[in-house]
């Protein structure tokens, strides 16, 4: 019996990751608006009643398998602690940035597609909200002060991993440390100021 439950578990990952993939390739070829649940699920290799065993509709798609995916990455990044964000140093900050881009590589297809179709970009405020709230509990970001220069470093890192995920410009490393060298510098900066 237990056997029975654990492969109706699995055909229930693979038939979401085929639905997933499917949706992903197909935005990319038509564009969000253009693709029906019947497209995807065409695509998929699965009948529609399937698809709608586990989402309303590609709304609701695009609303879970973002959650999930960003999911992952909120749970790792409030797993790591650094310490305070008034005291952080280069090093730290830099680790916790390269955590981040590594955690994002994979779902890298998924968010290309939601950042640069215009029909589904604003699902991307989604990412973004988890990724702060995260980074927010992991830098020990405590006080006002500390918040300040937090929303200017996450609104200038934000833009460039938007960018980063969209054209790849640079590798994970070079764009972590780029992104750690600028978000230190304001932090200095910010420091300086009485």
């Amino acid at each position: 019996m237990e056997k029975k439950g654990r492969k109706e578990d699995l055909r229930v990952i693979k038939s979401k990751q085929a639905i997933k993939e499917a949706f992903i390739e197909l935005v990319e070829i038509k564009g969000f608006d253009k693709i029906s649940v019947c497209d995807i699920a065409n695509r998929a290799n699965i009948n529609r009643n399937t698809f709608y065993l586990h989402y309303e509709d590609k709304e609701d798609l695009v609303r879970k398998i973002l959650h999930e995916s960003v999911g992952k990455v909120y749970d790792k990044l409030v797993g790591y602690s650094i310490s305070n964000f008034d005291v952080i140093d280069e090093t730290q900050l830099h680790w916790g940035i390269r955590n981040l881009l590594r955690l994002i590589e994979p779902e890298m297809e998924l968010y290309r597609i939601i950042i640069m179709d215009k029909t589904v970009n604003g699902y991307f405020s989604t990412v973004s909200n988890l990724i702060k709230e995260a980074l927010i509990k992991m830098l020990g970001v405590r006080n006002p002060r500390s918040d300040i220069v937090f929303q200017y470093a996450f609104s200038g890192m934000m833009g460039v991993i938007q960018q980063w995920i969209v054209y790849s410009p640079a590798d994970t490393l070079v764009t972590a440390k780029v992104l750690s060298k600028m978000a230190y510098s304001s932090l200095i900066q910010f420091r300086n100021v009485n």
